[in-house]
């Protein structure tokens, strides 16, 4: 449902909805009109002081206060003249039918002519359900401007473009507990031109010329703000944020640099890759606001691409100079009786155990029942899902007087024990 700050009745565009606002019981009527003044008709209620409009999925039927027993449909009367645009029967104290009174609203465009926005009318148009606003200059009525649709994350191209976005990974004892991400991005400000092509159209059949279209250049009346509802430290939930440090360009969009620990990073990753019904994670918007904030509009961002991106995005935007890795600790141990076992043939007793882990191993004797080993960790591992990072792959080396068996293993723990029957199911001979 699109929000609506500015305070008043709303003209009654053709063919689109308008609303009519019981002050005293916090619940409108709304109207789709059309030339004839035939009205569907539609009630919410609502609580506080907000006006609120209609998108197209909460027109009727959307809820069971629609119906005809209650409220039948609105026909205008035969002596109220619409004048080419709309009549609306506006209710003021009560329920009662005697209680409406029909108002004539003499333009078929909303056109909002006063000091809310100084130097400008705005003009109210509706496109494909949803209420765009458009702001005519009143000293050259024939300039109109208008704000983007949306703001959407974008994939950089190349290293050449100047906002492309960037994360980098910083750990200061190189540990996953202490890893932070600062993840740069950019959201492009997108138009659609249909939309704008058609409230040319409206408004040139409104003041008779046809008007040049702008985008909404920043004035002295003019500020914007981004919200964003980001993680919170473990990434367990979110909440709305104001980003202070956000460069907003209507134009063109919007950059922001977030700096997150992981399990904020890995949650804020993880609802950019999905389908976004699960989630408001890194949504937000833009919200503008004109003379101090007596009027307020809001532009829609939501950071998401297709999950099979998600790959060829992380390696578009990882920082070359960033460290890729962090480092996990792991503990081998053995037991006395390993090494006390009877020779295995003309093999002999065993002698050492070694664990290799590829760029670590960890090696057990009689006199050394314990090992610490740490191993460098890809993050992307975590990031990607290419590998379980809780799994650890090794090759355990049985090393006896006269022969050497070895065997894969993997561990799923930070702890990792080795026994006689480990030994014992090492069979294959030692490269």
């Amino acid at each position: 449902m699109a929000k609506s700050k500015n305070v008043g009745y709303v003209a009654c565009p053709l063919g689109f909805t308008t609303r009519y606002r019981d002050s005293y019981a916090d619940k409108e009527k709304l109207a789709d009109c059309d030339d004839n003044g035939r009205c569907n008709r539609c009630v919410k209620t609502f609580y506080g002081t907000d006006i609120y409009e209609l998108t197209d999925k909460d027109k009727w039927p959307h809820n069971n206060y629609c119906t005809d027993d209650e409220f039948p449909p609105l026909t205008k009367p035969s002596d109220v003249q619409l004048s080419g645009g709309c009549a609306r029967k506006e209710k003021r104290y009560s329920w009662s039918e005697e209680d409406w009174i029909w108002i004539v609203d003499p333009m078929p465009l909303d056109f909002w002519s006063s000091d809310i926005i100084p130097g400008y009318n705005q003009i109210n148009i509706y496109w494909q359900g949803t209420r765009y606003s458009y702001y005519q200059l009143k000293n050259q009525p024939n300039l109109v401007f208008y704000l983007p649709d949306r703001f959407e994350l974008i994939k950089p191209e190349d290293d050449t473009v100047p906002d492309r976005s960037k994360l980098k990974f910083t750990t200061p004892d190189g540990s996953l507990d202490n890893l932070k991400a600062t993840f740069s991005f950019f959201a492009q400000a997108v138009v659609d031109g249909d939309r704008i092509d058609d409230a040319k159209a409206q408004i040139a059949n409104q003041i008779g010329e046809e008007p040049e279209m702008l985008i909404f250049q920043a004035d002295k009346n003019f500020r914007s703000q981004l919200t964003l509802r980001l993680p919170n430290l473990e990434g367990t939930a979110s909440q709305p944020q104001v980003r202070e440090t956000a460069q907003i360009d209507i134009e063109s969009g919007f950059k922001d640099e977030l700096d997150l620990a992981f399990p904020a990073f890995q949650a804020l990753w993880n609802a950019i890759f999905s389908d976004g019904s699960d989630t408001v994670l890194f949504t937000g918007d833009v919200e503008t606001k004109i003379n101090d904030g007596f009027y307020k509009d809001q532009i829609d961002f939501i950071g998401r691409f297709a999950p099979e991106d998600m790959e060829e995005y992380y390696y578009s935007i990882i920082d070359s100079g960033t460290d890729t890795t962090y480092s996990k600790a792991l503990n081998a141990t053995t037991f006395a009786e390993v090494f006390d076992a009877p020779p295995s043939g003309t093999d002999g007793q065993i002698e050492t155990l070694n664990l290799d882990f590829g760029e670590n191993s960890a090696n057990l004797s009689p006199s050394n029942l314990e090992d610490e080993i740490t191993l460098q960790r890809p993050i992307s591992d975590l990031i990607l899902g290419n590998e379980d990072p809780d799994v650890y792959r090794y090759t355990l080396k049985v090393m006896r007087e006269n022969a050497c068996n070895s065997c894969a293993k993997t561990a799923n723990a930070d702890w990792i024990y080795i026994n006689q029957n480990d030994t014992e199911n090492c069979q294959d001979k030692c490269p």
